[in-house]
């Protein structure tokens, strides 16, 4: 019988794995040793189908765990006979739905329950829809005996804060994956986009600013995990960016320089909304421009959204790119007068009144994300 203090200890193990799901495992650990080492089993079945699969399980051996997922799940009689009668919310036995004198005929004790000296299984329904059963089954041998009743409140105690941490870890699993979308989406434009918090350390990133922390060229990363750089001033405003991102003396760009002579990087700091981003800690998004790796501009949609000709639009992108005239002249074999023209055609075309308007629109354009060419 497990005392009402070590009642409590499961239920805020419970809690912790919805936010840690490696402490999943130490949950199903507990159920088991609390029930005379049961067999624990977390799984999903797909109603129509019928096909199961087990997430996660203590105490049963890993053979049996895919034999189940590539066979035995799909004829389960416990499920296929109690499948029209199930709940959220209800905990049923296995003798409830199928005798033992007919579970001891079937293939699945054959195959499955008897090799593993298994009969006797309580079963709690933590979440039911027309596409997906969630299911957690404590399973043990006939030397154990049925689940008492003891047993059978103590998982139904314990069910409603299951189901209340599988919905917060689902929760978390999609903001995780929100953030993810995010920070792959400003790889479109090539900027570094890190999800640091007050200490300085980076929780998340994406591809573009782990290739450039990467480059240890004035900005990277510690052993720690945290932001640094060759230079105390830089390290001094990003700390300060961190600390008051708002603060009046607080620049809203800080100018990393590179040990290398590339152009310098630029970096912002915006506050973010801490709750939509890395659960209840505060955080900052830190913006990371890299002018090296500014991406060439998709002439294709530089012709069809400004009216340009082929030569026009190539001539545009590369002006976007740093390039002089007199490169863009050289690259393409053209003198520089007509390079010129090019320009003017194109200044009138997209109603920009300078080169450098020009490169602004076009880089604030879709054009300037990532494409094939």
């Amino acid at each position: 019988m497990v005392r009402n203090d070590e009642l409590l200890v499961l239920i805020d193990d419970i809690y912790d794995a919805a936010l840690d799901p490696t402490r999943w495992q130490g949950v199903l650990k507990a159920l088991g040793e609390a029930t005379k080492d049961s067999i624990v089993v977390f799984q999903a079945v797909t109603p129509h189908t019928a096909d199961a699969e087990i997430q996660a399980t203590h105490n049963m051996d890993p053979i049996y765990v895919r034999s189940y997922n590539d066979h035995y799940g799909s004829i389960n009689p416990w499920f296929l006979s109690a499948a029209h009668m199930l709940r959220a919310g209800m905990v049923v036995s296995g003798e409830e739905v199928v005798s033992k004198a007919e579970l001891c005929r079937t293939e699945f004790y054959d195959g499955f329950l008897k090799p593993q000296k298994s009969l006797y299984t309580l079963n709690a329904v933590l979440h039911l829809d027309p596409w997906m059963i969630s299911n957690l089954s404590l399973v043990r041998g006939p030397a154990e005996g049925a689940y008492s009743r003891e047993e059978r409140d103590l998982l139904q105690a314990v069910l409603p804060h299951l189901q209340r941490a599988l919905t917060i870890h689902s929760r978390v699993r999609g903001r995780s994956a929100t953030v993810d979308a995010m920070l792959r989406a400003f790889d479109g434009d090539r900027t570094g986009v890190c999800v640091v918090g007050l200490d300085g350390r980076v929780l998340r990133l994406n591809d573009t600013a782990a290739s450039i922390l990467a480059e240890n060229d004035g900005l990277a990363l510690t052993k720690s995990g945290a932001l640094c750089s060759a230079s105390s001033e830089t390290n001094a405003a990003l700390a300060s960016a961190l600390r008051a991102s708002d603060a009046p003396d607080c620049p809203e760009v800080i100018i990393v320089h590179r040990p290398s002579g590339a152009p310098p990087l630029g970096l912002r700091v915006m506050p973010f909304t801490s709750e939509e981003l890395v659960g209840s800690r505060r955080a900052f998004l830190l913006l990371i421009r890299d002018s090296a790796r500014q991406p060439r501009p998709q002439e294709a949609v530089l012709r069809d959204l400004f009216g340009l000709t082929r030569t026009e639009a190539r001539v545009v992108a590369l002006l976007a790119m740093d390039r002089t005239v007199a490169e863009i002249a050289d690259e393409l074999e053209l003198h520089q007068s007509t390079i010129r023209s090019h320009l003017k055609r194109a200044l009138s075309k997209t109603g920009a009144r300078r080169q450098a308007e020009l490169v602004h629109l076009v880089l604030r354009s879709i054009a300037a994300l990532d494409g094939t060419e």
